[in-house]
């Protein structure tokens, strides 16, 4: 989570007025290390992330509040996976401006 953080760090330092990114959920390590940072850096700075129907377990695990497991059936890099992990997960859960995942 620490290394997929300096990603927007990086972002900032050449764009510090960026007003939003997207990012893909997957594991959840890129959105959580993006959230961490942007609360550090620039709070007004919005962290979207997205997630594929084809691996849908990220978005499952936010609605329940809990680890859920689904099925991946996408290989595409930043989103195939079946679960969020526990870190990311606390992480999500406790960030400020993250959108109900059911809207």
């Amino acid at each position: 989570m620490a290394g997929a953080a300096t990603v927007i760090w990086e972002m900032l330092e050449v764009e510090p007025e960026l007003d939003g990114v997207i990012v893909p959920v997957g594991g959840g390590n890129l959105v959580a290390g993006s959230l961490l940072t942007a609360a550090m850096l620039r709070s007004e700075t919005v962290v979207i992330g997205v997630q594929s129907a084809a691996a849908p377990g990220a978005t499952l695990s936010g609605l329940r509040g809990a680890m859920s497991t689904a099925e991946c059936r996408t290989s595409a890099g930043g989103l195939a996976a079946e679960q969020r992990g526990a870190l990311a997960l606390g992480v999500y859960a406790c960030a400020a401006g993250v959108d109900d995942p059911r809207h």
